[in-house]
């Protein structure tokens, strides 16, 4: 059943506490984590890797029929990791939901693969339900991607790809339900042309490189294979006349699949132990994961072992839900998950994996756009901010990438107007402080617009870049739709295709002394290290990290997924170098030549966790001396203290 209610949304982000964690090799020894939750609030807390009987337990999942003890002993052992957490106030709120027939999403975050490792679907809440056997109830695992997918048209192109490995699979049983559902849904779907019949390395990456009809779910049934001593990857069919199954680990697959960038938007490995990386954060990593990584935003695989008749059932609930009228991949995998409960004496229910990014509603819906939920409540407000401080605003907004997203509605503005109190060149002595107050202000227009409830809010405008990070950190985790100016105009380019440009991060300084972190971002125009040098020198920097594109320009941002993939890119190397080292660094000083939308977003990734050190925005003049002129302190501004340096 598909809720019309929107789902809670539950988000268990863990970072390493170790400084040195990025580059170390897993042990089985106890462990130190920070856990932080949706309300910024969070806990250190230790997984006992340690444990003599743990690391037992885990091996007993590649079996196919690990025991009931054991299941229920590893459940209990993940509740007791999150004791010192508010895990407790998150199950209540989570079986709250639940009675109010509310879906619910929880999404699992981290920097430290091995958590990844981890059989959280045999979490329990305060009933002692395992949170993987609760109706409509979704449980993601969310791995930092390093590519976006190429948009496609909808429905798309479903491929079969089967190899049998000399021991036989329920090829036909496959073709059938996934044929079927096509039929009753009236998705094209062509024998000829979308299945693969003992698929292989080479013929799997030229199906994947045709352009006339995209493929954009990848249905692949084989047999999982060791590779290696200890990790697990695909059984294909053979490469040469010889006729031995080609056995391929994730790395290999990547290698062979992603040379280019795909179209893919759900990827299913009914294959046994397809989402299992073999040993807590082996450097192969699963198979599933490394579809996740390279931008598949829906992967779904066994952790387990799957039996044929589990593979099947599978094949049969998935497609039949999403090709159903409001089906989505939440309904889909609870559908099959009850099924192979009902119907099937095995473990298959509780192998299942699902990787996908907190939030991408779209990856719920790979064969059609996800519902307008804005559109479908009535008397929903539409609040649109418009921040005016380096110049005014000419041109309002023509259009939003979601058309439905107006809904006839009267949009109310909020207007933060600061051109007037900014114009002077004495401004930054005597106003600039007055306006980061008046901006930063519990009960100032723009907090009091991002606090209100049952509105969709817009952000645009011309505000200097500092302006527009403290805004998008003030924002928190409210949703907000930002829009860039191009052209003149505040509208998105939802007509430009192909890769955009790559925004690529260097590691530039890494030093045993200095206290800070320095991170450049060289989006509009190239950020020169010497005007950052006159104001912050190499010897106060610990770390320096530079975020560019190769050719910096005006409007280089066109695109709402190029902004959501550089985005996620900060994201994980915050969490890469900064999270995982916080306690090492004394600030995070920010020198960005961004577009405004970036801007904002930016802010909103610093204020993500309550665990990130004070940051502060630098201010770029090309007349001042130095060109760096101002800075704003998030924390502090937010907090009301006085936050600007006005450097001579």
């Amino acid at each position: 059943m598909n809720s019309p209610l929107e789902p809670l949304e539950v988000i268990l982000r863990f970072f390493r506490t170790k400084s040195d964690a990025p580059s170390r090799a897993f042990s089985w020894t106890e462990e130190a984590y920070y856990v932080e939750h949706d309300g910024g609030d969070g806990a250190v807390v230790r997984f006992p890797w340690h444990e003599p009987r743990l690391r037992p337990a885990l091996e007993a999942l590649d079996g196919a029929e690990p025991s009931p003890e054991v299941l229920e002993w590893l459940g209990a052992q993940l509740r007791e990791f999150l004791r010192p957490t508010n895990w407790a106030r998150d199950a209540h709120i989570i079986e709250t939901a639940l009675s109010e027939g509310r879906p619910v999403h929880l999404t699992i975050r981290s920097n430290a693969d091995e958590l990844y490792y981890l059989p959280w679907e045999l979490l329990p809440l305060s009933s002692k339900r395992r949170f993987a056997g609760l109706e409509d109830c979704l449980l993601r695992y969310d791995v930092p991607a390093k590519h976006s997918p190429v948009k496609a048209p909808f429905p798309g192109r479903i491929l079969f790809a089967y190899a049998s490995g000399g021991r036989g699979v329920p090829a036909a049983a496959h073709l059938a339900a996934i044929e079927g559902a096509c039929r009753k849904a009236g998705v094209p779907f062509d024998r000829e042309r979308d299945v693969l019949h003992e698929v292989s390395r080479k013929s799997l990456a030229e199906k994947l490189d045709e352009t006339d009809r995209p493929v954009t779910a990848l249905h692949l049934l084989c047999h999982g294979s060791q590779v290696g001593e200890t990790a697990y990857g695909l059984s294909l069919g053979p490469v040469d006349s010889v006729g031995v199954p080609d056995p391929l680990s994730a790395v290999e697959l990547r290698d062979v699949l992603f040379s280019r960038a795909r179209q893919l938007r759900l990827v299913t490995l009914c294959a046994c132990q397809g989402g299992d990386a073999g040993t807590p954060a082996h450097p192969l990593g699963s198979v599933a994961r490394m579809f996740h990584e390279q931008g598949v935003p829906a992967v779904i695989a066994s952790r387990m072992p799957l039996s044929c008749e589990g593979s099947v059932l599978l094949t049969e609930a998935l497609y039949g839900e999403l090709f159903s009228e409001r089906g989505s991949l939440r309904t889909a995998l609870s559908a099959a998950r009850r099924r192979l409960k009902e119907e099937l004496r095995s473990r298959d229910w509780l192998s299942l994996q699902f990787y996908a990014r907190a939030g991408d509603v779209a990856a719920l819906y790979p064969f059609r756009p996800p519902p307008s939920l804005p559109a479908d409540k009535p008397g929903r407000e539409l609040v649109l901010i418009r921040h005016e401080a380096y110049k005014k605003v000419i041109e309002e907004p023509e259009s939003f990438a979601d058309p439905a997203f107006l809904a006839g509605r009267r949009p109310r503005w909020v207007e933060l107007d600061q051109t007037q109190a900014l114009e002077q060149r004495e401004w930054e002595w005597k106003n600039l402080e007055a306006e980061v107050k008046r901006l930063a202000s519990p009960e100032g227009e723009l907090r009091r617009a991002f606090s209100e409830r049952e509105t969709d809010v817009v952000y645009y405008g011309f505000p200097h870049v500092p302006l527009a990070v403290l805004a998008g950190y003030l924002s928190k985790k409210r949703p907000v739709q930002v829009l860039e100016c191009l052209s003149d105009r505040f509208s998105w380019d939802t007509g430009a295709s192909g890769p955009h440009p790559p925004l690529e991060v260097d590691e530039v300084q890494r030093r045993e002394t200095g206290s800070f972190a320095r991170l450049r971002f060289s989006v509009s125009v190239p950020v020169g290290i010497e005007d950052c040098r006159q104001v912050l020198p190499d010897e106060d920097v610990k770390l320096e990290l530079h975020f560019r594109v190769p050719s910096p320009k005006r409007d280089s941002v066109r695109r709402e997924e190029q902004l959501a993939d550089y985005v996620q890119i900060i994201r994980n190397t915050l969490n890469q170098y900064i999270l995982s080292n916080a306690t090492s660094f004394e600030g995070i000083h920010i020198f960005a030549a961004v577009p405004v939308s970036l801007a904002f977003h930016l802010g909103r990734e610093l204020a993500a966790t309550s665990w990130m050190p004070k940051c502060f925005v630098y201010n770029y003049g090309l007349q001042e001396s130095p060109r760096y002129k101002w800075r704003l302190g998030l924390h502090d501004a937010e907090r009301g203290r006085r936050s600007i340096k006005i450097f001579k």
